[in-house]
């Protein structure tokens, strides 16, 4: 994994492009992180979720991990 960090909204169009050059973060294991995991076609390296109910689980087979783990992905 690149030692960046980018932070955006996408279109289908830009996150396939990007898809392509980067390792994948979502930020959110809920609804709208399951409509973006069905748009890439590789699975992202975890979803990030303030949520602690969730954190150490899986989403759609994706790790899902604190924010504070953000630092460890660098």
């Amino acid at each position: 994994m690149t030692s960046e960090m980018h932070y955006a909204f996408l279109s289908e169009t830009e996150l396939n492009q990007i898809e392509k050059d980067y390792d994948i973060v979502l930020w959110g294991a809920g609804v709208l992180g399951e409509k973006t995991i069905n748009l890439l076609h590789d699975d992202p390296v975890c979803f990030i979720d303030n949520n602690p109910k969730l954190q150490g689980s899986t989403f759609e087979g994706t790790p899902v991990r604190s924010p504070d783990a953000l630092g460890e992905l660098r």
